[in-house]
């Protein structure tokens, strides 16, 4: 699950062999939670290398600021 939300859920499923699965998901916060839960009997599930990864902010976006002090202050000027 994530944030509460169910990405995948496997239910009377035969035996498989090694499946990789992969989703992209995007965080609505500072923290968000991701968990799991199984059980299958007689046998079991092997949950094996989680990955999360920050997406780090791209350089443009610090450009956006300073180019709305710059839009602001050319406003100003041509309101005088």
């Amino acid at each position: 699950m994530w944030n509460g939300t169910e990405v995948l859920g496997l239910l009377n499923t035969n035996s498989f062999d090694w499946t990789q699965y992969s989703y992209t998901v995007t965080a609505t916060g500072p923290s968000t939670i991701i968990s799991f839960a199984g059980y299958e009997m007689p046998s079991f599930y092997v949950l094996d290398n989680v990955q999360v990864n920050a997406v780090p902010i791209p350089g443009a976006v610090w450009l956006f600021g300073p180019g709305l002090v710059g839009l602001a202050a050319i406003r100003r000027r041509f309101k005088k």
